[in-house]
């Protein structure tokens, strides 16, 4: 007989998610050996849905670290693999299928897969690449009090297998209350580390996503002036010129609109986002060799983009779902 198939153990963090949780929790029904849960403090029936559904569940007060909590479920995990969802995901059955397959490789460690995030409505989708897979004896960790990233080691690929978050497609009143804690975490790790472009990154997108524009502007154009020019940090937080150029077009300022998506093909000619907002500005202008050229480069792109995701890095992408409207 050949070796068992290796095995496979979900963590997640959870707290007050008995809305979401049940469908997060389904979608990974027959991937998962093994489900790790740790709860930071829920107050509603939680708990009991992740018992329901067999998990193993740990019990952690929220300490204003989601890296922290999320090591902790890597640490009480068992499985050869770990997979990190959060309860606001669904895996879709194709990619639990495939990441099956892909955890049968021997040469692989760490398996990064496109995370698609719809807004309410459907007029915006959002997608980035993100490691969410790796062999527990990488020992793999992760760093950040918010946003938090994985700190890659290992033999990597990539596994066209979807992620769905749905943490866009919230009530109003959800979407104000992640707004308010995650801005508030942001702002305290801006004042603890002043220099790192990250933070106010992180903390324009959350504004610009509120329609707070002008602040997220504003905080855009500090996490680039921390890049001091330097061409891999710029490349690095390349959407802070995505947040600037749609915040204008908000705004009115179709000048500086363009000024920041010309910004940002200069430091990569194939940046989807910003032919996106460009073929807006043409279109308001009535720039007709503009909007010809713009809206090609974007079909063109977004084409590129369905056919290998993998091109595109790890770059989050804001607007696939124009497409239509193009």
């Amino acid at each position: 007989m050949g070796e068992p198939p290796p095995t496979i153990s979900v963590c997640m963090i959870v707290k007050n998610e008995e809305d979401l949780l049940p469908q997060a929790l389904a979608s990974v029904k027959g991937f998962a050996d093994e489900l790790i849960v740790v709860d930071t403090g829920s107050t509603d029936g939680t708990v009991a849905i992740a018992e329901a559904a067999k998990a193993k569940v740990y019990h952690h007060p929220w300490e204003h670290d989601f890296a922290r909590h999320r090591n902790q479920s890597l640490d009480y995990a068992g499985g050869d693999w770990l997979f990190v969802l959060d309860a606001d995901e669904t895996l879709t059955e194709q990619g639990a299928a495939a990441l099956k397959q892909a955890a049968l490789d021997p040469a692989i460690d760490v398996i990064s897969i496109p995370v698609v995030s719809p807004a309410a409505g459907g007029e915006r989708e959002s997608s980035h690449n993100s490691v969410r897979m790796f062999r527990r004896r990488t020992g793999i960790r992760y760093a950040g009090a918010v946003h938090n990233e994985v700190d890659h080691r290992g033999r990597a690929t990539f596994v066209p297998a979807r992620l769905i978050h749905h943490g866009y497609n919230l009530s109003r009143a959800r979407m104000r209350a992640k707004f308010e804690r995650t801005a508030g975490l942001l702002r305290r790790e801006m004042e603890r580390d002043p220099a790192d472009p990250k933070w106010p990154h992180y903390l324009a997108v959350s504004l610009h996503t509120e329609n707070f524009f002008a602040e997220a502007r504003t905080e855009a154009r500090r996490s680039l002036d921390l890049c001091a020019g330097e061409p891999a940090a710029l490349s690095r937080w390349l959407p802070n010129y995505y947040v600037i150029a749609s915040a204008e077009l908000a705004l009115g300022d179709l000048a500086q609109a363009e000024r920041a998506c010309r910004e940002a093909l200069a430091v990569n000619s194939d940046y989807l986002d910003a032919w996106a907002v460009l073929t807006s500005v043409a279109f308001k202008r009535d720039d007709l060799a503009l909007l010809d050229e713009a809206a090609g480069r974007f079909r063109m792109l977004v084409e590129a983009y369905r056919q290998d995701p993998r091109r595109f890095g790890h770059t989050p992408l804001h607007t696939l779902a124009q497409l239509p409207q193009v």
